[in-house]
């Protein structure tokens, strides 16, 4: 558990930066050169733990479903940053908590979903969700630049959930580490691959220098690594319970660092959507 817990710091200091860097660059540029340094650092990790007599399995037919596995975590990676490039901190956590509902309603009791036996957590998570949104349309006129970070983070979350639900069950074959490498490996091949086919004449956002994306990839290190070995001990919809934090961690940092000032109406949805959350968690079945 201690290692979800650490996960979720990580994961909110990486949310953090992504929601600081996104706006001024272009999404793949950002994401390939951010996962070079990742794989530097997960590739060290697996050296390092190589040479203290960590014994890794892998043969070459787990090469393609490893593959297939970091594409939908690619995917994931690419909707957050457009989210964060488009949206804000607070959007993205609505998001997360959001997510956490349905991973929790799907997999507690072992696949049961039991929502008429716990109807208020349900209830106040949609009545959180509906007045942050209805706040947010409803105090602009340009519905549509509003609505394109909503559909972003609803997507992030989707694909990030099935990459979730891969990584678990796929854990019993392969050590964290050696997934954690693959998944990067995979999100840089993607990201460059696809930059090659933008137009040469594209609008070129400002460079970053290199230390920037070294600082980009030290926390999510961490985090996928740690959260990976809480997955191999933990169902991952307990992890979603600990996850429940990540989002309310974001928005603390986010405000500390001056990133984003929260107006206080949209956070009433935020702290429903929690208290809401929290009585899933307890409340008697």
């Amino acid at each position: 558990m201690a290692y979800l817990f650490l996960s979720v710091l990580s994961f909110a200091i990486n949310n953090v930066l992504w929601a600081k860097f996104a706006p001024g660059q272009s999404p793949l540029s950002l994401i390939g050169k951010r996962a070079i340094f990742t794989s530097l650092f997960m590739g060290l990790i697996l050296f390092l733990a190589a040479t203290i007599s960590i014994k890794f399995t892998l043969s070459l037919s787990d090469i393609p479903l490893l593959f297939l596995i970091g594409l939908p975590g690619f995917m994931g990676l690419y909707f957050l940053v457009q989210g964060f490039k488009n949206g804000n901190i607070l959007q993205f956590s609505i998001y997360s908590l959001l997510f956490t509902c349905v991973v929790g309603a799907i997999g507690e009791q072992s696949g049961r979903v039991d929502i008429l036996g716990r109807a208020v957590p349900f209830i106040l998570v949609v009545l959180g969700y509906l007045h942050f949104t209805l706040f947010q349309f409803r105090n602009t006129s340009k519905i549509s630049m509003v609505i394109r970070p909503h559909l972003y983070f609803l997507a992030a979350h989707l694909f990030l959930g099935i990459t979730l639900f891969l990584q678990w069950h796929y854990l019993t074959y392969v050590s964290g580490i050696v997934l954690g490498l693959s998944q990067e490996i995979v999100v840089m091949a993607m990201a460059f691959a696809l930059v090659s086919f933008h137009p040469k004449n594209a609008p070129k956002s400002p460079p970053l220098s290199w230390y920037y994306y070294g600082i980009l990839a030290l926390p999510i290190s961490i985090a996928v690594l740690l959260g990976l070995e809480g997955l191999r001990s933990t169902h991952p919809f307990h992890s979603a319970m600990i996850g429940l934090l990540t989002p309310i961690t974001t928005v603390l940092l986010g405000h500390i660092w001056g990133l984003e000032r929260a107006n206080a109406k949209a956070l009433h949805g935020l702290v429903i959507m929690s208290i809401g959350l929290l009585f899933f968690y307890v409340w008697p079945t």
